[in-house]
């Protein structure tokens, strides 16, 4: 995280104070997780998600968020299941959402052939996610991030 320490730790002042006053509340504990996987605090982060995950009613949001921060520690089929259970909510934002996040997770384990089809399947809900992907190939391109750039022209160009 490149924001400036004074902002971090005055981020990290206010989620403690609302999980001192609300420490079950799911968007308390999302906010902490969040926090704690954007420092690179992995550890801290998965405590938080597994409190998170742990409770009654998990928002399809929430499996999400924590399918990328799977993905993000090489968890790569685990996070699957969690994109494929949010998509399965039967709610046409997550359901598109955890398709795109199902996709890169793919792309970024090089699994051109899973990336492929939920990107198809993407384009196919929502077409104007192309140009998305197409600003997100030049992003890789920025970061000399080779090989998602190539499997990206590849699906691009399907």
């Amino acid at each position: 995280m490149s924001a400036n320490p004074q902002y971090r730790s005055l981020a990290y002042q206010n989620l403690s104070l609302a999980q001192q006053y609300s420490s079950h509340d799911p968007e308390v504990l999302l906010g902490m997780a969040l926090f704690h996987q954007q420092v690179g605090e992995y550890t801290q982060a998965k405590t938080f998600y597994d409190v998170l995950m742990g409770q009654n009613k998990i928002l399809g949001s929430t499996l999400i968020y924590y399918g990328r921060f799977l993905c993000d520690i090489g968890q790569y089929q685990d996070a699957q299941d969690y994109f494929h259970q949010a998509a399965n909510l039967h709610q046409y934002q997550w359901k598109i959402e955890a398709i795109e996040q199902s996709a890169y997770c793919a792309l970024n384990q090089g699994e051109q052939v899973l990336a492929m089809q939920q990107f198809s399947l993407l384009f196919s809900l929502v077409p104007t996610k192309r140009y998305s992907a197409d600003k997100m190939r030049q992003y890789y391109q920025s970061q000399n991030q080779v090989e998602q750039v190539r499997l990206l022209n590849t699906i691009l160009t399907e």
